[in-house]
């Protein structure tokens, strides 16, 4: 059998096939001389030269030994040893190198590959690199940039009006429950979502986020922060009577509609240019979508679908979640007035489902307001209910 595509190198790590999207030529000297699943390879002499001044591959005299020092964060460790450290043993032996891996209690995120030749630690590299790539994909968001809404006090009161006037006229609705709803102290504008593994991850966003701060400026034109007006409410889906979220719109006809969505691309651009995973809300093939969401059926805690009953929820990593039927609130609300407001600040805040990591444990939300754990902040004006 030949190889899918001549430019790609394919190899099995714990039985899965991965494959290395790279010219051959540079992989590190590796050829092919066959495809198979044992990926039988010889190394091969005459090294793509980038690869031969790898400046961080440290060579021993006294064992003869090439050794590379990579960063890991301590999340992806189960992910390179495996049940009984399969994996750790497939990688070692289709790169002929030994790694080692700092023990669990260890405060250490450094994984030493060491191997008799540079193609071989440089293959044992990418190897990994790959398996915890493939980690990286599986798991999801965990912090996200955002416009707040709940720092203006005279927000949070109008919307729990409103929601308590939803439930007061639509609370028998099928599947509408308290637990679904998001806590007005909470609301904001979602502008992009994005992957963070580490500390060291969360710093250097953090980072790339204040060095921001002048565009974002330049983008609002105006000292007294950005007015948004919030008109209408609408879903994820098409299907109004089986709907999972129900969200607050942006109105799309002003003026901070267009500077909302060129400070969504501009964060979209600089993380993926990072090499940061983002993860990009498309709502009914319409593209990025600004949103505050109202209702969410992943936050239920109780599996009837009548808002008057409450039982439990049984414990699952992954329950089922249980759509809410919102034709007639959308009947009612979908061109509701929520108002325009002034928002002073962009945020990037962690994911209230994320663990915090042991050395920012105790981290005191934002404000202290019981809004999300926000890591930085750009001031942008003052905050208020800008008035008509």
């Amino acid at each position: 059998m030949q190889p899918p595509n001549p430019q790609t190198v394919v190899f099995p790590v714990a039985g899965i096939p991965y494959r290395c999207n790279t010219n051959i030529s540079q992989l590190a000297g590796v050829r092919l001389s066959s495809y198979n699943e044992d990926f039988p390879f010889q190394q091969d002499e005459n090294m793509d030269e980038a690869d031969q001044n790898h400046e961080e591959i440290e060579f021993d005299k006294s064992t003869g030994k090439y050794t590379l020092s990579t960063y890991v964060p301590r999340k992806f460790y189960g992910n390179l040893i495996g049940k009984g450290r399969e994996i750790q043993r497939e990688i070692e032996i289709n790169s002929k190198t030994y790694i080692t891996i700092p023990h669990k209690q260890s405060s250490s995120e450094i994984v030493t590959i060491r191997g008799d030749s540079k193609a071989s630690v440089i293959m044992g590299h990418k190897l990994i690199n790959a398996k915890i790539d493939l980690a990286k994909q599986n798991l999801p968001v965990s912090h996200f940039f955002n416009i707040p809404l709940a720092f203006c006090e005279s927000f949070v009161e109008r919307m729990n009006e409103i929601i308590d006037s939803i439930f007061e006229k639509f609370g028998s609705s099928r599947g509408l429950d308290r637990s679904i709803v998001m806590d007005p102290k909470r609301m904001h504008l979602t502008l992009l979502c994005i992957k963070l593994f580490s500390s060291d991850d969360e710093i250097r966003a953090q980072q790339i986020f204040k060095d921001m701060e002048q565009d974002i400026k330049k983008i609002i034109g105006d000292s007294q922060g950005l007015n948004v007006h919030l008109k209408g409410l609408d879903t994820m889906n098409e299907d109004q009577s089986e709907s999972n979220v129900l969200y607050i719109d942006v109105d799309k006809e002003h003026e901070s509609f267009q500077k909302i969505q060129l400070i969504g691309s501009l964060l979209r651009e600089k993380m993926r240019n990072a090499g940061f995973q983002v993860q990009e809300e498309r709502i009914k093939g319409q593209g990025i979508k600004i949103h505050a969401t109202l209702l969410n059926t992943k936050r239920r805690t109780s599996t009837q679908e009548s808002g008057s009953q409450t039982q439990q929820q049984p414990q699952s990593k992954h329950p089922r979640r249980i759509p809410v039927d919102v034709r007639d609130i959308i009947a009612e609300f979908g061109t509701y007035d929520f108002g325009t407001w002034n928002i002073s600040e962009v945020l990037l805040s962690r994911m209230n489902q994320q663990e915090l990591l042991p050395e920012l444990k105790g981290q005191r939300p934002h404000k202290g307001s019981g809004f999300y754990e926000t890591l930085e902040s750009i001031n942008i004006g003052d905050l208020s209910e800008k008035k008509a």
